[in-house]
């Protein structure tokens, strides 16, 4: 399905039904809705209704070519429109690489039930290495602009103000983003689970942590007094 939003078409896929709440996926860098396919195959959508996305220049959504669009803050307000489509307040995120960094931002300004990360990339080292590598093959105008808005945030800093349970899932042997727990670890709205894989690995190991019913990120946050 395609929703309109300043003259360009974003896609979506939505399936399941809201008994439990929403649940907005956000995918990755030159990723699409479709890494979470994975989400058809599991129960989920008998209690929560499942949006998966794509964003502009990504996927079956328009590629329109004005850096513009090419920024967190758009990618935050194209999801701001799809959530908006469906009159969905604090939804879950379920987000993937770059997708969490949206998610985090989302969270900030909008407001979510719950996040869960997977390889969020929170530092900058990675970003260096890509521009270095896309250097190399002429990253074009709207991937270095969204590099560059990257660059410019604080994500451990952003977490640690949110009043959101933030679930963050990440890969010992991710190479591509190497996550490093110990700025995030002690903040107390944060919980992490290691899985022994890759970054590409990391959403069908989601998929079973999903289906944990009793240590999925997805079971109701204890109450604190």
């Amino acid at each position: 399905m395609y929703l309109s939003y300043s003259r360009y078409k974003l896609y979506y896929e939505e399936f399941g039904t809201d008994k439990a709440g929403t649940i907005i996926c956000l995918h990755g860098w030159l990723g699409s809705h479709k890494d979470f396919d994975f989400m058809r195959m599991t129960n989920l959508g008998r209690d929560y209704r499942i949006i998966c996305m794509d964003f502009l220049g990504f996927g079956k959504s328009s590629r329109p070519w004005h850096e513009k669009f090419y920024t967190i803050s758009s990618f935050v307000d194209q999801m701001s429109a799809v959530a908006g489509h469906f009159k969905v307040e604090r939804p879950i995120l379920i987000a993937f690489s770059m997708g969490g960094i949206v998610a985090l931002e989302y969270a900030a300004s909008h407001g979510a039930g719950k996040l869960i990360l997977a390889c969020p990339p929170l530092k900058h080292a990675w970003l260096n290495k890509l521009l270095r590598f896309f250097g190399r093959i002429r990253l074009s105008k709207t991937m270095h602009s969204l590099v560059l808005t990257l660059k410019q945030k604080n994500f451990v800093e952003e977490i640690s103000k949110l009043n959101v349970p933030t679930h963050i899932f990440y890969g010992e042997s991710d190479l591509l983003v190497k996550f490093d727990p110990q700025p995030v670890e002690n903040l107390r709205n944060v919980s992490l689970i290691k899985y022994n894989g890759g970054h590409r690995t990391a959403l069908p190991g989601l998929k079973y942590i999903l289906e944990d019913n009793l240590n999925s990120p997805l079971a109701p946050t204890p109450q604190t007094m």
